[in-house]
């Protein structure tokens, strides 16, 4: 799960960065979790699984009091960053949010139909 999310944070960034002129702020991508953050730095995915069951092992008993599964990949989130303002997105207006949302759908509109389409990429300037 922590490769597949670097994966498409990987894709989703490139598409956001490689748009010419756009309506929308420039949005720096990250991931929060531990284990999305050792994909990121290129840890091999057997790597991320043995530390990943050694820390599911010794969370047991913190986790049965709590009742719930407070380490794992499940714990990590998107962070996404309004590049122009230099503020995370949190910090952000609504307004600018907003805008920083709709270029990360557009982002995986594009990244979608890349994957899909991969000898067809052209964009309608109407």
């Amino acid at each position: 799960m922590a490769q597949a999310r670097a994966t498409t944070l990987t894709a989703l960034q490139a598409e956001i960065d490689g748009r010419g002129d756009r309506p929308f702020p420039l949005a720096r991508l990250d991931l929060t979790g531990e284990w999305e953050v050792l994909a990121l730095a290129g840890v091999e995915t057997a790597e991320i699984e043995v530390r990943l069951a050694t820390a599911l092992a010794a969370a047991r008993p913190r986790d049965g009091a709590a009742g719930r599964a407070l380490t794992g990949p499940h714990r990590g989130d998107l962070a996404i960053l309004h590049v122009d303002k230099d503020r995370p997105a949190a910090e952000c207006s609504t307004g600018e949010q907003k805008a920083l949302i709709l270029n990360l759908v557009l982002a995986q509109r594009g990244a979608t139909f890349r994957v899909r389409n991969p000898r067809r990429i052209q964009y309608c300037s109407s």
